[in-house]
């Protein structure tokens, strides 16, 4: 693994900026200052959401001052889950107007796709990115539409998001998709990712393939690293949204890790960068 005084600025290289579970259109999630609704009316944000926003902002800033100070190409990864959608009845959602999170939506990913030389899709939950993960895929055509050429298309299938992405950029190999597995106890939360550091390892050796480098994974709102004790590394994403009512009801010890992973890649060595904020608790009750 490099270290960052090992990059050379200017001399070619690629910043790779991923995050999942962005769940944009939930109330404990990601989302802009006001939302206007369908019908005119508007919603204003949770005191969590701004804090979520504050936190959103300052990542970006890290990523566009890395990309400013090395002059190296900037892909964006977007690694399921980018919006709620309407699921299990769930009474947590800015609007049951599709339309309402979709535009909440790409306005929050433009600003990605016009920072980015590359933006990329990997497809989430049936529960949040719907039946074949339609919401992702609509998402993605409607950007490609507008920017054409940064957006990245699965050569297998055609489509603008992907069920699994693996990508080779300056003698790194890549790999994306949203399902993963952790432990459910801090102290064993990286025990499964071990497992599956070993999984995708022997699945590329099946295919005669070399394994990936790096291997991302979401869904489970944790962040967790193997670090180099495997051949591939496997790392799990953290998210962009605080306990919703389900976390509250059935972890309610656990915190969810908040932000994104950062990874600085040249000439074969890469480094990985965490980023992550960490909820603060509501002020302790006090008699008056």
């Amino acid at each position: 693994m490099g270290q960052a005084g090992m990059f050379s600025a200017g001399r070619g290289g690629t910043i790779h900026a991923s995050v999942a579970d962005m769940h944009i259109g939930a109330t404990i999630a990601l989302g802009r200052q006001r939302l206007t609704l369908a019908d005119g009316g508007a919603v204003l944000p949770a005191r969590a959401q701004c804090w979520l926003w504050s936190c959103w902002l300052d990542f970006w800033r890290e990523v566009w001052r890395l990309k400013r100070d090395t002059g190296f190409d900037l892909y964006v990864e977007l690694v399921g889950d980018i919006w709620e959608g309407y699921h299990h009845r769930s009474v947590q959602v800015t609007s049951l107007v599709e339309s309402d999170q979709f535009k909440q939506a790409y306005e929050i990913v433009e600003g990605l796709v016009q920072m980015a030389d590359m933006t990329f899709f990997v497809k989430g939950t049936s529960a949040h990115d719907g039946q074949l993960s339609w919401r992702s895929e609509i998402l993605a055509e409607a950007l490609a539409r507008v920017y054409p050429g940064k957006i990245a298309r699965d050569r297998g299938t055609g489509q603008w998001s992907f069920w699994e992405l693996e990508m080779e950029t300056q003698g790194v190999i890549l790999n994306f998709q949203h399902h993963g597995s952790l432990g459910r106890l801090p102290w064993t939360v990286a025990n499964l990712a071990h497992r599956t550091a070993v999984e995708i390892e022997l699945k590329a050796l099946r295919q005669g393939r070399e394994p990936p480098h790096l291997a991302f994974r979401g869904d489970r709102h944790v962040y967790a690293n193997t670090g180099d004790n495997h051949r591939v590394q496997v790392i799990h994403l953290p998210c962009w949204g605080v306990k919703n009512e389900y976390a509250q009801r059935y972890f309610p010890n656990h915190l969810p890790d908040i932000g994104g992973v950062i990874t600085l890649c040249q000439g074969g060595r890469y480094e990985v960068i965490p980023r992550r904020y960490c909820p603060q608790p509501a002020p302790r009750w006090q008699p008056e």
